[in-house]
């Protein structure tokens, strides 16, 4: 791992820890925000790969550690496990809600938490944007090229599609999931595929996640 990316992941991992301290001490939200875009941003450092990418165990366990810190910021923000993946012209954010969010906001999100429609919303901006896909239109082989090529932290995918649901079957996942993340959004590899699903489809939600011991099953819905 280079440089670059070892910077990154150490700004991943503090960020949240730092965002959770400081608003439980000041009540503080736009301080508290700064630190969950320092996290982000070292998500995004992070996921620019190398010519040869690779995810040791130690780095897995690493990650698992940031989404456990994630978690930890959905308990305290009393965060259920509601999601919505919205893209803005590069970009892409999550809105995790305590309800279903029937409208996002017209505009990026300039909030880490708000009240829309009466609930309780949680924003982040996803490390996932239009250029890490690089031109690849179809949903099936952006997750593809994404997970298994660009980031290679998957062996294989199988992938289909039925009914504005897309299921993936994600073989040789090497990043865990704590449960709190896997229920809310499909963890690690559901904050991927819903980036990747309203990058190329519009509106997306993560609406099943499943797990046994050599693969994830992640189905993403296409709201219309």
């Amino acid at each position: 791992m280079n440089i670059y990316r070892g910077i990154g992941l150490s700004l991943m991992i503090s960020g949240i820890p730092a965002a959770i301290f400081i608003f439980l001490l000041t009540r503080n939200t736009p301080f508290t925000a700064l630190f969950v875009g320092i996290s982000i941003l070292g998500a995004s450092m992070f996921l620019t790969p190398e010519e040869e990418s690779w995810v040791s165990k130690d780095l897995s366990l690493m990650l698992y550690s940031e989404f456990s810190n994630i978690a930890s910021l959905l308990e305290t923000f009393r965060i259920s496990s509601f999601n919505k993946f919205v893209a803005y012209g590069e970009k892409v954010y999550l809105f995790l809600s305590e309800g279903s969010l029937e409208k996002a906001p017209d505009e990026p999100p300039n909030f880490l938490i708000s009240v829309l429609d009466g609930k309780t919303v949680l924003s982040l901006e996803s490390p996932i944007n239009r250029e890490i896909i690089e031109g690849n239109t179809s949903f099936c082989s952006a997750a593809d090229f994404v997970l298994v090529e660009k980031l290679n932290v998957a062996d294989k995918i199988e992938c289909a599609e039925g009914n504005d649901i897309y299921s993936v079957k994600v073989y040789g996942t090497l990043i865990k999931d704590p449960l709190r993340t896997a229920k809310a959004f499909g963890g690690f590899y559901g904050l991927i595929l819903g980036s990747i699903a309203s990058i190329l489809k519009g509106e997306a939600s993560v609406v099943s996640f499943d797990e046994s011991e050599n693969y994830k099953i992640i189905k993403v819905s296409i709201e219309r």
